[in-house]
This record gives structure tokens, sequence and C-alpha cells, in this order.
């Protein structure tokens, strides 16, 4: 009596975990993106939430200004929150960036979307937004996916 698995037995498993890998492989790849959209979001109502807070420590120093997003360090919004975003660089697959004109690019799997903050009355005016909003063109599938 032999105690060992026969070549077809090995082909057949081989098989069957070949079916099961090309099955569960593009699976992951797309849970990976869809986790990485959740933190974008996750993002984008800290950073909202934190102009907001900062506007609102501005007014109680008599500042009736909106803040700046700025950054002092390797991060993006800093001066606004606590645990900063880091900038992921220009080539970028998922995460965000500061571009030279002032917005920020939100990527996810390559696919950028521009966030823009209006500071003053006259951006805002320029855009017919409010005052004090860091959003997108809600145009853009990507931005109604990340933004809302």
């Amino acid at each position: 009596m032999k105690n060992a698995f026969t070549m077809i037995e090995l082909v057949f498993v081989i098989v069957v975990l070949g079916i099961l890998a090309g099955v569960a492989v593009p699976r992951l790849a797309v849970t990976r993106d869809d986790a990485m959209s959740a933190k974008i979001r996750g993002d984008v109502a800290a950073i909202r939430t934190g102009i907001a807070l900062k506007k609102a420590e501005m007014q109680l120093e008599g500042n009736a200004s909106w803040p700046v997003l700025e950054s002092t360090g390797s991060g993006l919004f800093d001066n606004i929150l606590q645990n900063d975003i880091p900038d992921a660089g220009k080539d970028l697959r998922n995460g965000w960036h500061r571009n030279e004109n002032g917005t920020y690019q939100a990527c996810v799997a390559k696919n950028c979307t521009t966030f823009t903050y209006y500071r003053t009355r006259a951006e805002a005016d320029a855009k017919g937004v409010k005052v004090g909003t860091f959003d997108c063109v809600h145009t853009d599938k990507n931005c109604q996916a990340l933004a809302e």
C-alpha cells in the first residue's frame, strides 16, 4: 500500500489553486482601492473639520480671516491637523500631493482629483462657493466619490 499522491491528484490540486488565485487576486486589488477611497474621504472630512476648528480658534483670538493651509514639515496640512497627511510626491498612485498653484491632488489607483481651498471672498465668489470651502469640481466622477 502506497501513502503518496498520484500525479493526477497533484495536477488537479494545482489547477484548483490556480483558479482560486485567479479569482481572488483581482478582488484584493479592488478591495485595496476601495480602502484608499475610504481613507481619502476620511482625510477630506478631517481637513474640512480642521479648517472649521482653526477658523473658530482664530475668531476667539480676534482674527476674522480664514486659516491658511500651510506645510511646515513633510506633511500637507500640519497647521490644521493633529495627525498630518504626508505628501506622496508627484509620481503618485495613491495619496495626496500639493501642486505648485496651491491646489491639492488626491489620487486613488492613479485616478486623481483636484481639491481647492477657497480661503478668500474673491476666490470663493469667482467659483460660486462659500468662503472656507475645501472641495473639488463635482462634475468629476472621482470628486463625487471622494468628497461626498
